[in-house]
């Protein structure tokens, strides 16, 4: 039986609209630095323009990071014991179940609230993080990985 869990639909809107913006901000900043401020009379907004163009790139590359190496669908694969992870920019990354050593719980925490997860340690010496912030639930994985006898590790700090 294949199963398949998807992510969750608002954060994935609103961080794919966020990084829309930044882009759009990157642009006009770029346009008013690059052509404005050269065609018209310099009253010192130069300074600020290049100030903000230089925190949109920042922005823009942690949220192009972010976009890329979090996990936003997985599926499970019973028959072929295959455990496939896929990213919003990259390419899906499929594995067997030989390839996965163990799996541990995770609790993740900020400011106003903790969310769970679990990391899938793989033989290369990596780990995925799968997490309820990303996907619409993650604990059919961490129950698949139960049944196919994967090593729980614990709780992970």
């Amino acid at each position: 039986m294949v199963t398949e869990i998807g992510p969750k639909k608002v954060n994935l809107v609103l961080e794919t609209g966020f990084q829309i913006v930044l882009i759009i901000g990157l642009l006009y900043y770029g346009y008013r630095l690059g052509y404005y401020n050269r065609h018209h009379p310099v009253t010192g907004d130069h300074i600020n323009d290049g100030a903000v163009f230089f925190v949109l790139i920042a922005a823009n590359l942690f949220w192009i990071r972010r976009l890329l190496y979090i996990p936003y669908w997985v599926i499970m694969d019973d028959e072929a014991k295959t455990f496939e992870v896929k990213y919003l920019m990259l390419p899906a990354k499929k594995f067997e179940l030989t390839d996965i050593t163990a799996y541990s719980n995770n609790t993740i925490s900020s400011r106003s609230e903790s969310t769970f997860g679990i990391y899938v340690h793989l033989k290369n010496g990596s780990r995925i993080l799968l997490s309820d912030i990303h996907l619409d639930n993650y604990s059919p994985v961490e129950w698949y990985l139960s049944d196919m006898d994967i090593k729980n590790l614990g709780e992970e700090a």
